[in-house]
């Protein structure tokens, strides 16, 4: 409810103020999703968009869905070179956090599942994409596909992996059985 997001954009703030950076998508994703758009993009702005493509990705996906956009239209399309041009570890981290954000809705789990399809396919041939994928499927509503990929991805889980880490994935794997998302 309410307090909750009080409570995360306090502890967002503090984590920003002890200098973890990495916070600017939460919190900018938390005051976008309360209206603050001003706010919201004077903090995701201080973000370079190659370094945190999650706050890029806000940036273009409001200014896509809006027509007043804060924003220019030469910093939205670095934006999105930024976001076409990510490694194939900065695709799955934002795929990730997208699949994974209790804000993000179907819209985001589709572009998180694009991401993941757009590497190569010997980066999609790995245990931790899979699990990724899964839980993109799950927040696009295709929970079908989630339960694939999750299996799959149990499946080449290592025989070091530990058992907690394992008990972690068939757990997700019975959420999406169940339609939960991540």
């Amino acid at each position: 409810g309410r307090q909750d997001f009080e409570q995360a954009e306090s502890w967002f703030r503090k984590a920003l103020e002890a200098g973890h950076t990495g916070f600017r998508y939460w919190i900018g994703h938390l005051l976008l999703h309360r209206g603050q758009v001003s706010e919201a993009f004077a903090q995701l702005e201080k973000a370079p968009a190659s370094k945190d493509l999650g706050a890029a990705y806000l940036m273009v996906r409001y200014c896509d869905d809006v027509a007043a956009c804060p924003i220019s239209h030469a910093s939205i399309k670095g934006m999105k070179q930024a976001l076409a041009s990510a490694t194939t570890m900065q695709k799955n981290n934002l795929a990730w956090v997208l699949a994974t954000d209790p804000l993000c809705d179907t819209k985001d789990g589709r572009y998180a599942t694009d991401l993941m399809m757009s590497m190569k396919n010997t980066d999609r041939n790995r245990w931790a994409y899979l699990d990724t994928l899964a839980a993109a499927n799950a927040r696009s509503g295709d929970f079908d596909g989630a339960i694939m990929a999750e299996r799959r991805a149990i499946g080449m889980l290592p025989k070091t992996m530990k058992p907690s880490s394992k008990n972690a994935l068939i757990a997700r794997l019975a959420g999406y059985r169940s339609h939960h998302v991540f």
